[in-house]
């Protein structure tokens, strides 16, 4: 709370509300997104890796933040940042993998494989909550729809 209100007279200095929230999420979601992705797409990327990597980019997006958009040293447009920051978070990412151990206790029930669903019989999926789980899908495509016609 005491944060926020400290940090309410740096609003004002943006031209709207949506530029600031625009800038903000551009600086705060870049590091975030990287280990998303890389969790996604690799498993060589361990936990570690991915915390430091994660610890480094979110500082840097800070300061970044305040040397461009609070203190306006120097002139970078907020697109160009979330690329260097991803680029910076793989990059991080990678030399951490290779500099500290991966965890010994780690968990591979938590990471999705086709080999975990081949354990279960077909019989044992109650296929009537998978039908209603289906209709209501189906029903609330239609209600967004409705509303989405309605609101045209």
């Amino acid at each position: 709370m005491v944060l926020a209100a400290l940090w309410a007279p740096q609003i004002k200095k943006f031209s709207t509300l949506f530029e600031y929230l625009q800038q903000v999420l551009a600086y705060a979601v870049g590091p975030i997104i990287a280990v998303f992705l890389m969790g996604l797409f690799t498993h060589r990327i361990h936990s570690h890796a991915a915390w430091i990597a994660l610890l480094i980019a979110t500082f840097s997006s800070v300061i970044l933040f305040f040397v461009i958009v609070v203190y306006k040293l120097f002139d970078l447009h907020f697109l160009y940042v979330i690329p260097s920051l991803l680029v910076e978070t793989f990059l991080v990412s990678v030399i951490a993998n290779f500099f500290y151990p991966k965890p010994a206790n780690i968990d591979h029930e938590l990471r999705w494989s086709n080999s975990y669903y081949g354990k279960y019989e077909v019989d044992e999926i109650d296929k009537n909550s998978y039908n209603k789980f289906k209709a209501l899908a189906l029903g609330l495509l239609l209600l967004t729809l409705i509303q989405v016609i309605w609101y045209w």
